[in-house]
């Protein structure tokens, strides 16, 4: 199928996703996803910076999201 793309595990098609997680939450929730790894890592530094210290926030690739594994 022309141009049919595979999606990650939040059901879009970027390949890095942003997700924060609060003390009082037991669920991560995305808050961004990116294409390309440099704006990735500068959106994550972004991210760090403005949530509380006691927030949990992770930069993840779709393949880690969706459990892969390497062969």
């Amino acid at each position: 199928m022309p141009g049919w793309e595979p999606s990650n595990f939040f059901g879009d098609r970027f390949p890095f996703a942003i997700q924060t997680k609060s003390d009082n939450s037991d669920f991560f929730e995305k808050i961004g996803g990116c294409n390309n790894a440099i704006a990735a890592i500068a959106a994550f530094e972004v991210v760090i910076h403005a949530e509380s210290p006691k927030t949990t926030v992770t930069l993840s690739t779709a393949k880690e999201l969706s459990g892969s594994k390497k062969a």
